[in-house]
């Protein structure tokens, strides 16, 4: 399983966000008042030092003006939706990062690979610029797909949620998902959050230098424990490592999940099948190889998410069929097709 971006047919520059538009008002402010300036100066001049008229100035002005009550308008727009971004061309595509770092207005579309044949089994064209929150929802697709037999699923990092993870166990989906690796401040490897060992009977961590840290907040959300923060700051004070461990002045915590003990059972088991997780890539790389690169389908033609649905729909039954056309051969799938042929009408 995978997330993929596509890019949207909608550029950079019809994409807009509040921040963005604080900005594009504050320049055309800017510009407004140097014409006005200009125009009680009556000297206006361009860079090639050819005068420009009170005409030609006030024709500006006029542009920037109407300019400015279109930001205006998306602001309104904004506000009354409570929606992150606008973007013009086609409305329902999001501003996001592609996996080069890349910043576009794309589509995430999310994709079900079966490990045996690399078929696309399942799709869904989303707008959230990231992955999580849709284990679950395309492992129970797939499940009922394959008649609620009992299913393995590999997906990467992105996909990494304690409540995901939790509703696939639940419904009888094993899955393999790396875990996340969280970074400290200095960059230093040998003090990221991993290298920080947590012993269960005295619920303390112990740190690269040999320091206890205790529990002391309990972090919540929407009224519910998410979990707990480990420190001691006054070990931390005084330790020689401080620099290469954090950067804040106070000292180093850990946070600790609240279903950690369960994640802790999804990565031991992902590291025991470590020879089966490492296959996700060769998955998922072989449908997207051929679609993106070798048929340079990396963007989109239409508009709106129904209408984008509709056309990865069609480059994945392109893609299907050309796969089973090499599995199986022309002949062999076409007596198959016909083995399953029913008539439309009856």
């Amino acid at each position: 399983m995978t997330g993929t971006k596509f890019r949207a047919c909608n550029a950079k520059r019809n994409n807009y966000s509040q921040k963005k538009l604080d900005r594009l008002l504050k320049q055309i402010d800017a510009k407004i008042d140097k014409y006005m300036n200009e125009l009680d100066q009556g000297d206006a001049l361009e860079a090639s030092d050819r005068k420009i008229s009170a005409q030609e100035i006030k024709d500006r002005i006029q542009e920037l003006k109407n300019r400015k009550e279109k930001y205006e308008e998306l602001q309104k727009q904004l506000k009354e939706t409570g929606q992150n971004e606008i973007s013009t061309t086609d409305p329902d595509a999001r501003l996001m990062c592609n996996n080069n770092n890349n910043v576009d207005v794309s589509y995430n579309v999310q994709t079900t690979v079966d490990a045996k044949e690399k078929l696309i089994v399942d799709f869904k064209v989303t707008q959230k610029p990231n992955d999580l929150g849709e284990l679950d929802n395309m492992a129970l697709r797939a499940k009922k797909l394959f008649g609620n037999k009992p299913l393995e699923v590999l997906a990467d990092k992105g996909y990494y949620n304690a409540r995901d993870l939790k509703k696939c166990v639940k419904k009888y989906i094993t899955p393999y998902v790396s875990k996340q690796v969280y970074a400290n401040g200095t960059g230093d490897r040998d003090f990221y959050a991993d290298k920080f060992q947590y012993d269960k009977e005295k619920d303390i961590y112990i740190c690269p230098a040999g320091q206890e840290l205790t529990r002391g907040r309990t972090r919540k959300k929407k009224g519910q424990i998410v979990g707990y923060d480990y420190f001691n700051y006054d070990a931390c004070k005084n330790c020689d490592m401080k620099s290469r461990c954090t950067r804040s002045k106070k000292g180093r915590y850990i946070f600790r999940h609240v279903d950690q003990d369960f994640l802790d059972t999804i990565d031991f088991n992902t590291e025991l099948n470590k020879d089966k997780y490492k296959l996700r890539q060769m998955i998922v790389e072989h449908p997207f190889g051929t679609i993106k690169r070798s048929w340079g389908a990396y963007y989109f033609l239409t508009k709106r998410r129904i209408s984008v649905t509709a056309e990865v729909s069609l480059a994945y039954l392109a893609y299907n069929f050309r796969r089973v056309i090499n599995i199986l051969g022309p002949g062999e799938m076409l007596r198959r097709l016909k083995e399953r042929e029913k008539p439309a009408l009856i």
